[in-house]
């Protein structure tokens, strides 16, 4: 996708590195949930989610590390 589509989208959207570390938030995330860019970057993703679903989050990103294709996936988030 084309950045300023994403930058644009009415839904949320983060991109993650492999450590679970957030490197991009787009306009909607930061509106939702009331961090600037850069606070946002400093977040780890599963300080965002909530505790009942931590399990559900470990196992995704360890499918996606392992090379799966991980395609919609939801989670309840903590604030």
């Amino acid at each position: 996708w084309p950045p300023d589509l994403i930058e644009l989208m009415a839904e949320l959207a983060g991109i993650v590195d492999a450590t679970g570390r957030l490197t991009y938030v787009n306009r909607a995330w930061k509106q939702a949930l009331g961090y600037t860019r850069s606070e946002a970057l400093q977040i780890h993703t599963k300080d965002l989610v909530a505790y009942e679903d931590r399990g559900r989050h470990r196992a995704a990103i360890l499918r996606l590390m392992s090379g799966e294709k991980v395609v919609e996936f939801e989670l309840e988030l903590s604030m």
